[in-house]
């Protein structure tokens, strides 16, 4: 009987962010990190999953501005009348 071979998990993917601080915000941050026991790279990351969770949502609610030139043919049944009448 063969063996089944166990599914390979999904590769998490990672992005890369730089940016840079003052010398003085960076000391702040060390201290920081000392004191509430973390590493600069866990305070950063709680403090964006905080802002994002928050924040989160309403960006994604923000509706897009679509220029009215903007064609449509992808949508279905969108004014065949239109489509009609060019013909």
């Amino acid at each position: 009987m063969p063996v089944k071979r166990s599914k390979r998990r999904k590769k998490v993917k990672f992005k890369k962010i730089t940016f840079k601080v003052s010398a003085n915000q960076f000391s702040t941050l060390q201290r920081y990190c000392a004191k509430h026991d973390l590493t600069s790279n866990k305070l950063i990351k709680k403090a964006l999953k905080v802002y994002l969770e928050r924040f989160g949502p309403v960006i994604e609610k923000h509706p897009v501005k679509i220029s009215e030139k903007q064609l449509t043919i992808f949508d279905v049944g969108a004014d065949e009348s239109d489509a009609a009448a060019m013909a």
